[in-house]
């Protein structure tokens, strides 16, 4: 199967950046209420490609300003804080922090271990879904 991707692949970039050093990242974990609410602080200057959601993220940018950028057709977005919004199912998304940012996620579950939740929210690199045409498609799945 061709793949035609009409934007950048982020799962592609994402293994060049790992072979690379890695910033530290604060990452802060609430659960109440029937929702996992992750907290993370990003300094200045840093780059960050995230995992792949398999559902709706709802995203708030507490602090700082913030560019987004995903594969999904979506034009890169520079938000500046306080901003609200939602990051479609399937999307990985890379960020760019232009200042110190502190960027909190939401996710309806039950679920308090952090290996549950990944397995329950995020779609593991081998079965990652591709941009093709428009439409998403999944691959190795």
């Amino acid at each position: 199967m061709e793949i035609i991707d009409k934007k950048p692949s982020l799962s592609k970039l994402t293994e060049s950046l790992l072979k690379m050093p890695q910033a530290p990242i604060e990452m802060t974990h609430t659960f109440g209420g029937g929702v996992y609410v992750r907290e993370r602080f990003a300094p200045a200057d840093t780059l960050i490609v995230g995992k792949r959601h398999r559902h709706e993220t709802m995203s708030i940018l507490i602090k700082g300003v913030l560019g987004v950028y995903n594969e999904l057709g979506e034009e890169t977005v520079r938000h500046e804080a306080p901003k609200t919004w939602v990051t479609p199912a399937g999307s990985k998304r890379m960020t760019y922090s232009h200042t110190d940012t502190i960027l909190v996620t939401v996710h309806p579950t039950k679920e308090t271990d952090l290996e549950k939740i990944e397995e329950e929210f995020i779609i593991p690199e081998d079965e990652y879904i591709e941009y093709q045409n428009n439409k998403l498609i999944a691959i190795g799945a």
